[in-house]
């Protein structure tokens, strides 16, 4: 819309700007309604609706002409419908899908740090954003600096003159996507959609392989994703079959980044979305997901027994051949997978190896603090407990 106004402002689409709205609407009513009331056009009698249309391009007024077609959700279902192939018909599509070569593709990823600050400033005044600099910046990053969340916030926050940045912080830290900020849309904003409505609209088109994965993902940190991983996860599913899911579930709805040959990432946002999603299942879908995951990640992990019995994992392989380092690519994941298990009190070898493997990174790479005890008490304890499961089946 900011695009189409500048443009109009420029008049350099002197023919008009036409906005039509593709999703669950009639694209042919909504262009034929608009040649009658802005162009004052009459149709010839005996056109059907397709005919209708035509005539609306062939008799548009004269000069550039910008058409949007925003949030579509099937080309093949808007396409019969587009101006003719003349050069004064520019059109727009705004889409989650990846359409694929038949139009040429923008694609609008995150802003980088400096812009999604400068967005808030625009919203929000830049007196109030530099004076809470630190804080808005966490803003910024609980949404990924994403537009559509961080106009969300902004425009929330303007309204609210006595909130600081920080409560607006600690209510979605509380809330999560369940926050107004995230839900409700303000006026002013084309959007027509909160955060949470415009991932349900994806969710709910994916099947129902591809919201397992989709859930599975939810699990894993906000991080590099290596998918040999997650096929490790799903071993009763062909990995061409998985690749599908991935790609034509996730990917071609933007709900999953490609950052790499074979390495994936989520969204913050859509993270937190599809744990919320996880959450709505039974419990044991998740505790399912858990020990899957946990049991993959760990046999990725090489590791040594001592004399004293305790795992003492080798870090001999964190010397990367290549772009990624693997340790480092699988510590943040098994943070997040023991978290998992410690919230539904998962114990088990592979959480054991993972408590194990935490404490080991930080002790090689020189982290102080009281994490790398934690991490070994943490695996002491679970150790403990498997050995007392142990001697109660023997006893059994």
């Amino acid at each position: 819309m900011q695009y189409a106004i500048s443009q109009l402002e420029l008049k350099h689409y002197p023919g008009g700007f036409c906005w039509l709205r593709a999703r669950d609407q009639e694209i042919a009513t909504q262009i034929v309604s608009f040649a009658q009331t802005k162009l004052g056009l009459t149709f010839p009698d005996g056109l059907d609706e397709q005919g209708q249309v035509d005539y609306c391009w062939g008799h548009w007024r004269e000069g550039d002409v910008l058409v949007v077609l925003d949030d579509v959700t099937e080309f093949d279902a808007v396409e019969p419908y587009l101006p003719p192939s003349d050069p004064k018909f520019k059109v727009l599509l705004t889409t989650r899908l990846n359409i694929g070569s038949s139009v040429q593709s923008l694609f609008i990823e995150e802003l980088d740090d400096e812009s999604a600050l400068a967005l808030l400033e625009t919203l929000v005044g830049p007196e109030r954003i530099q004076s809470q600099l630190e804080d808005a910046k966490t803003l910024c990053g609980w949404v990924g600096n994403l537009p559509l969340g961080l106009e969300l916030l902004g425009r929330f926050l303007a309204r609210r003159l006595d909130w600081s940045i920080e409560k607006m912080i600690e209510r979605l830290e509380s809330k999560k996507l369940e926050a107004q900020a995230l839900i409700a849309k303000e006026s002013g904003m084309t959007a027509q959609l909160g955060v949470a409505a415009a991932l349900e609209l994806s969710w709910v088109e994916l099947n129902e392989a591809e919201q397992e994965l989709a859930c599975l993902l939810g699990m894993f940190a906000i991080a590099p994703i290596p998918w040999t991983l997650v096929e490790g996860c799903f071993d009763d599913v062909k990995p061409d079959d998985l690749e599908d899911y991935r790609d034509n579930g996730l990917h071609d709805r933007s709900l999953i980044k490609r950052e790499g040959e074979g390495i994936y990432q989520l969204h913050q946002i859509v993270q937190e979305f599809f744990q919320a999603k996880l959450s709505a299942r039974q419990a044991r879908s998740e505790y399912s997901f858990l020990k899957k995951l946990a049991t993959c990640l760990s046999e990725l992990i090489p590791f040594n027994y001592s004399q004293s019995g305790i795992w003492g994992i080798s870090l001999e392989w964190s010397k990367s051949d290549g772009t990624w380092d693997k340790n480092t690519m699988l510590f943040p994941h098994a943070q997040a997978i023991v978290q998992h298990a410690e919230k539904i009190e998962l114990v088990s070898k592979p959480i054991f190896i993972l408590y194990n493997f935490i404490a080991d990174y930080l002790r090689e790479r020189q982290f102080y603090g009281d994490a790398i005890a934690e991490g070994y008490l943490k695996a002491i304890s679970i150790g403990e407990q498997l050995s007392l499961k142990s001697d109660q089946k023997k006893k059994g």
